[in-house]
């Protein structure tokens, strides 16, 4: 199956072309970082600053993705294994999320709002269905995101071998933050 993420942008940015429709917003250079660690000892955590989100401001669709080998990891050894054991990102290089606002169009977006956005997420290979909270501004016409959020390894048969289970976390902390500028 070709990526979820290409089909959206494609028909994202033919209905721009069609239409002449202004109102999409997209960064390349969006920030994800996830907790991953059980304990204080040795924290488990990484950091991709190269991630891709479109917006559809008429409608509130919205879709994300970006390379799993983008995450960096303050140790190089934790990098490799995240990336051969467990992410397996040779086989399955990117991770999306495709879904829709809840009400966008009803909100005025001047201050601040947290809103419900529920979309599709593919990890590992792996969908999953998920609803969950955003923080949304828009400023100096850029839409600025922000979100936090938990994702079960399970949930995207993410094997953690047992000799792990005392370091890494079942549910992983995620934040995203983004700036999302008119096309």
């Amino acid at each position: 199956m070709k990526n979820t993420f290409l089909y959206i942008l494609t028909f994202l940015l033919g209905t721009t072309l069609f239409y002449g429709q202004k109102n999409l917003y997209k960064t390349d250079i969006a920030n994800i970082k996830f907790d991953a660690g059980k304990n204080k000892i040795e924290p488990i955590n990484a950091e991709n600053e190269k991630v891709k989100i479109i917006l559809n401001s008429d409608t509130g669709e919205i879709a994300c993705s970006m390379n799993m080998s983008d995450f960096s990891f303050p140790n190089k050894l934790m990098q490799e294994h995240f990336n051969e054991n467990y992410i397996e990102s040779d086989k399955y290089p990117k991770a999306t999320f495709t879904g829709k606002i809840d009400n966008f169009s009803k909100t005025d977006f001047s201050s601040e709002k947290t809103v419900w956005v529920k979309g599709t997420f593919k990890i590992h290979g792996n969908t999953q269905t998920k609803t969950t909270k955003i923080k949304l501004l828009k400023q100096n016409n850029n839409y600025v995101i922000k979100s936090t959020f938990i994702l079960e390894l399970k949930d995207y048969k993410i094997k953690i071998p047992s000799i792990m289970f005392y370091k890494i976390a079942e549910k992983v902390n995620v934040n995203l933050t983004a700036e999302l500028k008119e096309l």
